[in-house]
């Protein structure tokens, strides 16, 4: 933080029954916690990710059961320089979609990283959502899903567009190949370049 403190996410089950809230903490630079915020309904939630805004707020990635379209849902916070909810908004169906981590895109709006269990016990997908700078959809993509594929890094290029770093099941060779794969900010796989995997 530029006051040399740290804030923080996570979650916080106060009742002890697993129905945790997102818990967002605000401290100064050795520690000492400033304030706490938590944001959840009567079922889990889960924080995952944050993001420092311009405005001195932050932007929350984590997951809910209690708003949006059954299972777990990616959730996104908005909050001012003090924690206080600006607007939130769900992502998702009826499978569990879950967001694990997120980037600011070149136009101030998020590209958020999630996993996708749709497809049946241990068959998981790679979701790739772009929303707007007040968390409005643009586009989504999705890669894999017949196995347990996963999404491990999502990083900004130099050239303004996006890379992602994830493992794919090879039916064929029955192993897992690592890919790079490389998107502009339309969502057009741009890259994409097999590495590390069966021989």
């Amino acid at each position: 933080m530029p006051d040399g403190g740290f804030v923080l996410i996570g979650d916080r089950d106060l009742l002890g029954n697993g129905d945790s809230d997102i818990w967002l903490v605000k401290t100064n630079s050795v520690g000492d916690s400033l304030w706490t915020r938590s944001f959840g309904g009567p079922e889990p939630e889960h924080g995952y990710d944050i993001i420092l805004n311009e405005d001195g707020g932050f932007t929350l990635l984590g997951s809910t059961e209690s708003f949006g379209n059954g299972g777990a849902d990616i959730w996104l916070i908005k909050t001012d320089a003090n924690g206080n909810e600006q607007w939130n908004q769900s992502y998702g169906d009826a499978s569990n979609d879950i967001g694990q981590s997120m980037l600011r895109t070149y136009d101030n709006g998020y590209l958020i990283k999630s996993k996708i269990q749709s497809f049946g016990e241990g068959n998981t997908a790679i979701g790739l959502l772009r929303v707007g700078s007040n968390g409005e959809p643009i586009w989504t993509k999705t890669f894999g899903g017949s196995n347990g594929d996963s999404g491990y890094s999502l990083r900004n290029t130099n050239d303004n567009e996006y890379i992602l770093a994830c493992s794919l099941f090879d039916h064929g060779h029955n192993a897992y190949n690592a890919w790079l794969i490389k998107l502009n900010d339309s969502g057009d796989v741009t890259f994409g370049e097999k590495g590390i995997g069966w021989k």
